[in-house]
């Protein structure tokens, strides 16, 4: 004999059933959702990942590039600048050192078909020790290098000297060229055309690289033409720079060919918490 459920109680014990899996349903979710809040709200209070570039806080925007940016507290600063001609490499300059304030300690190498060389320059107290080529240093005035800028700097703060305005004058007429990300910080990149004079008074290397003297502001490759590339952090500091111009090779080097290119790239990191100055 077959035994036909009670409609009724078959109907109850399917909606009960139904209930408790709804129940079931909206706890998960609810505790999955307490879950994800609180997740979002533990990674919210979490530090931003530290870079040496600068401020991984996406919050902080960098400012415009018509702006005037500034030199952070302290640098650890690396220049490496080459020189081609026809796209031949034919010169290269290493500078390494690092900058405290408006105090600076860098040596530097020169190689290539042109010469080689060594440079040391280092802050005290009444001026700058200076060694060119392993010479016992010399005593130097500050600021006798006569690079851009108003605190007499020879690292970051010529190249950023030479494309922030002058005190009261209006702001530079840059290329916004977007924001690039390093090692997790968020930068605007910034372009602004120059001449041959610029880039040897941004950049010593340069003027050390094409056979300039070092201790005098350049009036040389008056006829070569180029850009600054620069990116400012959202801390409102430069961290990165690119300095190309090109021109006639005979005006640089002993040397013939339809063009020579200088190029210049800057990296200042670990730039510290402190008091940023002006370039």
């Amino acid at each position: 004999q077959r035994l036909v459920p009670d409609a009724a109680k078959l109907t109850s014990r399917l909606l009960t059933a139904a209930g408790i899996g709804g129940g079931l349903t909206m706890l998960g979710t609810v505790a999955f959702g307490g879950v994800a809040i609180a997740n979002e709200q533990q990674l919210r209070e979490q530090p931003s990942p530290v870079s040496m570039w600068g401020p991984t806080d996406a919050s902080l925007v960098p400012p415009a590039c018509h702006e005037t940016a500034w030199l952070g507290a302290e640098a650890n600063v690396t220049i490496e600048a080459a020189a081609s001609i026809d796209r031949v490499p034919v010169a290269q300059a290493t500078v390494r050192g690092v900058r405290s304030g408006t105090s600076e300690r860098w040596s530097g190498v020169l190689e290539g078909q042109f010469g080689e060389g060594e440079l040391s320059y280092d802050t005290a107290d009444d001026g700058v020790r200076w060694s060119v080529d392993g010479a016992p240093p010399e005593a130097r005035p500050t600021g006798f290098l006569e690079m851009l800028g108003t605190n007499q700097l020879s690292l970051d703060g010529p190249i950023l000297a030479a494309v922030s305005p002058l005190e009261g004058q209006p702001g530079t007429v840059a290329e916004d060229l977007g924001f690039d990300l390093f090692d997790g910080a968020t930068a605007r990149h910034c372009r602004r055309a120059i001449n041959g004079p610029t880039a040897l008074n941004a950049v010593l290397a340069l003027r050390w690289i094409t056979g300039q003297g070092l201790e005098e502001d350049s009036h040389a490759l008056p006829e070569w033409r180029g850009e600054i590339d620069w990116w400012v952090f959202g801390d409102g500091q430069m961290g990165r720079a690119i300095v190309t111009v090109s021109g006639y090779p005979g005006e640089a080097f002993p040397a013939t060919g339809v063009s020579a290119m200088l190029q210049a790239e800057l990296s200042a990191t670990h730039r510290g918490s402190g008091p940023p100055l002006r370039p």
